[in-house]
């Protein structure tokens, strides 16, 4: 019988870019934890296609969790490197984080 340790993630064999589509239908904060996973999955969070589209009209820490939800953000930003498209922002948006985006994505 074969070592459990010794078998290869069934995820590791999918293509790059259904890996990079099943991660963008996670949340920030998911596609944060998930770039830990493996070195192919840390590369493609990297990529700053995966931030083109951002959702983070209802982010919430978990219980117990506190998130500084304005530098996670920023954060965001600067990984999509001048290639969002589109952001959602919740309870956390302000005039200068709002005004932050749109200098950043100017001078991309």
């Amino acid at each position: 019988m074969a070592n459990p340790a010794d078998r290869v993630a069934p995820w590791v064999d999918l293509p790059r870019d259904l890996t990079a589509n099943i991660l963008q239908r996670l949340n920030v904060e998911d596609i944060f934890q998930s770039a830990q996973v493996c070195s192919a999955w840390w590369r493609i969070c990297q990529d700053p296609s995966m931030w083109r589209y951002v959702d983070m009209w209802d982010v919430v820490a978990e219980p117990g969790k506190r998130r500084d939800w304005h530098k996670i953000c920023i954060e965001v930003v600067n990984r999509s490197e001048g290639q969002l498209i589109s952001i959602k922002l919740g309870h956390f948006a302000s005039h200068r984080l709002l005004l932050y985006i749109a200098i950043r994505e100017q001078n991309s």
